[in-house]
């Protein structure tokens, strides 16, 4: 319970990076062809998700359906992630400009301050009460916070001690894990109690720790460079396929939280579906940068030829 917190910042953690490597791009010709790809694999894994879901799930087959759940995000599990990261990619060329208005530390702590007032505070206050105390109209900006956050360490690349950073996240992630067992209705539920989620300040604030330790972290090795390179690439298409996995192999192994055998047999799903998801996206990949490659080329054809 005190680690699933830490485990919930991984949607977080790519939003501040998004920011960080971002923050300082701006709009110019061909800025959205990079979502070409994005779509084009969303495509592919929603076809396959079609396929296993209605062949070997049995689940009934309703064109009007399915194609509602695709333009909605919905047909491929965890695709939802897709229309965030499209929304957030769409504004992000003129959030950039804002930023980069008025390049003083002051104004750009402003707007950190007010999207944190807008999105980070009221989920955690009405959460914690179990009622509206505090308007929540803006929760959704949560994910424009943790861009601004990373743009914020981009420009002004803040410190923190790793062992500083460590203890902390152990310590966050302690008290929030006792309120939630304080709270919980449930003996076995994680969500009957005070869950944190994205836009919860225990997770915002585990997020910047973490973020702040791996982003001063080193690595000397090529070949480990490598591995994660080759992993990052390929990286969007394992989360969206990672379903299929998870629906065939933890089922396997059905017992409760807290049990002693349950560490190591959840370590070794977890890793059995990342390689899968790994090995099943290098091909998904593939395919798709070549379609959309070809999208691209013609794309640039037929607007060489509107300009001549």
């Amino acid at each position: 319970i005190a680690l699933r917190p830490v485990f919930m910042c991984c949607v977080p953690l790519f939003a501040t990076l998004t920011g960080y490597l971002k923050i300082h791009k701006v709009y110019e010709k061909g800025y959205y062809d990079s979502l070409v790809p994005i779509l084009v694999s969303f495509t592919l894994i929603s076809l396959i998700h079609l396929v296993y879901k209605t062949f070997l799930l049995k689940e009934a087959f309703v064109l009007s359906d399915r194609i509602l759940e695709f333009f909605n995000f919905t047909l491929a599990n965890y695709s939802w992630y897709v229309g965030m990261y499209i929304g957030l990619f769409l504004i992000s060329p003129f959030f950039n400009t804002l930023w980069q208005v008025r390049m003083e530390q002051g104004f750009h702590r402003s707007i950190l301050l007010t999207l944190f007032f807008l999105s980070f505070v009221p989920l955690t206050v009405n959460t914690l009460f179990e009622k509206s105390v505090v308007p929540s109209y803006f929760t959704q900006l949560s994910y424009l916070g943790y861009y601004a956050i990373g743009g914020y360490i981009r420009t002004y690349s803040p410190k923190i001690s790793k062992l500083l950073s460590f203890i902390s996240v152990l310590l966050l992630g302690f008290i929030q894990g006792e309120i939630n067992i304080a709270t919980r209705t449930e003996v076995n539920s994680y969500y009957s109690g005070y869950s944190a989620s994205y836009g919860h300040l225990f997770i915002c604030a585990l997020t910047v720790l973490i973020f702040l330790a791996l982003i001063s972290t080193e690595c000397n090795s090529k070949k480990i460079k490598k591995i994660f390179a080759r992993i990052s690439s390929v990286a969007y298409e394992m989360y969206l396929l990672s379903w299929l996995f998870d629906t065939r192999i933890y089922p396997l192994h059905k017992g409760e939280y807290g049990t002693k055998l349950y560490p190591v047999v959840g370590l070794a799903m977890t890793g059995a579906v990342f390689i899968l998801s790994f090995l099943a996206a290098l091909p998904v990949h593939a395919l798709s940068k070549r379609i959309s490659k070809a999208i691209l080329t013609s794309i640039r054809k037929k607007k060489g030829n509107i300009s001549q």
